[in-house]
C-alpha cells in the first residue's frame, strides 16, 4: 500500500481514528469514502478488489479520489477492540471524517459501505447535516439474521448484563461469521491470520448496540432519501438479504437500485472461486452509477449557466 497515506484524526471521544487517503488526482470528479463493517478494517488482507488500495487504483483511473475510515476500536485506530458502547459514537466517527474531507474537497462525495458500515451511514444520512451525493451498500446490516441471535429470554438477560459488564465477551458469533462470509478458504485463512482482524467473541455492549441500530432502522427507514445503490448476496447468512429487499421497497429515495446476487455471499468483492467475475461486475456497476450522477450534475450546472 505504498501509494496510500495513513494518518490519525481525533474523534469526539478524544480517540485517534485512522484515516486512509488514496492517490492525489487533478481535475477530480468526486470523492469515495469507504466505510467498513464490524471487526473489519482497511489494512491489507488478501489480493482482491476488496482491498482499499485496489479500489483506490481502480477509481483513480476515472478521477475519483478514495478515503477510508477505520472506526475507533478497529484496524489501526485506537480504542478497545471492537467495543461499541454507543452506536452513535460510530456516527460521530463518520461525521468527523466527512468534515475533515470537506475542509479540502468540495466535489460530490459518495459513501461506499459494507455490512455494519451501511447501518452507520444510514443513520448518519438521516440525523446529521450533510451533503452526501449518494451511498453504495454492500451486504448491508439492516437487521440481524435469526441464526445469529439468541432466543428472546437469553437476549433480554444479555442486554441487561451488557449495562453492568459491557466488555464481557460472551457472543460466540465471530467464528460462525468468518466461516460463512465466503467459500474462498484462502481468504478466510488470510483474514484469520491478519493482525488487525477481530478474532475473539463479540462483547455484550457491541451485540446490544447492533440490536438497537437494527430496531432503529426498522422504525426510521422512511426518513432516508439519498440516492442509493445496494448489492446483496442471496447466500448471505450474516446480514439478511430478505430484510434488505423488504426495506428497499419502502425507501423514499427517488433514485434507488437493488441488485440481489444469486451466487453472492456476505463478502462480495472477494472471489468466491478462481476466475470469479462477480467482484469486477460489482465494482464496474458502482463506477457507472456514480459517473451517471456526476455527469447529470455537470449537465444541470451547464444548463443553469446558459442565458436565454
Amino acid at each position: 500500500m505504498s501509494s496510500i497515506r495513513q494518518f490519525y484524526i481525533k474523534n469526539n471521544l478524544n480517540i485517534n481514528i485512522n484515516i486512509l487517503e488514496g492517490i492525489d488526482i487533478e481535475n477530480l470528479n468526486g470523492i469515495i469514502l469507504n466505510v467498513h463493517g464490524i471487526g473489519s478494517h482497511f489494512q491489507s488482507v488478501y489480493p482482491s478488489v476488496d482491498e482499499f488500495d485496489a479500489k483506490d487504483e481502480f477509481f483513480s483511473k476515472f478521477s475519483f479520489k478514495s478515503f477510508g475510515l477505520e472506526f475507533h476500536g478497529h484496524g489501526k485506530s485506537d480504542g478497545e477492540r471492537c467495543a461499541i458502547n454507543n452506536f452513535d459514537d460510530l456516527i460521530d466517527d463518520l461525521d468527523i471524517t466527512v468534515k475533515y474531507i470537506r475542509q479540502k474537497y468540495k466535489e460530490p462525495l459518495f459513501l461506499l459501505c459494507e455490512s455494519m458500515g451501511c447501518a452507520v451511514a444510514f443513520k448518519y444520512c438521516i440525523v446529521k447535516e450533510n451533503d452526501i451525493a449518494g451511498v453504495i451498500y454492500l451486504a448491508p446490516l439492516f437487521g440481524i439474521d435469526e441464526h445469529l441471535k439468541p432466543n428472546c429470554i437469553l437476549e433480554n438477560i444479555l442486554v441487561s448484563i451488557s449495562y453492568i459488564t459491557p466488555n464481557l465477551q460472551l457472543l460466540y458469533t465471530t467464528s460462525k461469521m468468518y466461516e460463512s462470509t465466503t467459500p474462498n478458504k484462502d481468504f478466510i485463512i488470510a483474514r484469520a491470520n491478519n493482525t488487525y482482524s477481530y478474532k475473539t467473541s463479540h462483547r455484550l455492549c457491541t451485540g446490544r448496540e447492533i440490536l438497537k441500530i437494527s430496531n432503529w432502522i426498522k422504525n426510521n427507514f422512511y426518513l432516508f432519501n439519498k440516492p442509493i445503490l445496494i448489492f446483496h448476496g442471496k447466500k448471505d447468512v450474516i446480514t439478511d438479504p430478505k430484510i434488505t429487499e423488504k426495506l428497499f421497497k419502502n425507501l423514499n429515495s427517488e433514485h434507488k437500485k437493488l441488485y440481489l446476487i444469486d451466487d453472492g455471499y456476505h463478502i462480495l468483492l472477494v472471489d468466491n472461486y478462481k476466475h470469479c467475475l462477480l467482484p469486477k461486475y460489482i465494482i464496474n456497476k458502482i463506477l457507472k452509477w456514480i459517473q451517471k450522477y456526476v455527469f447529470s450534475k455537470k449537465i444541470v450546472e451547464i444548463l443553469s449557466n446558459i442565458k436565454i
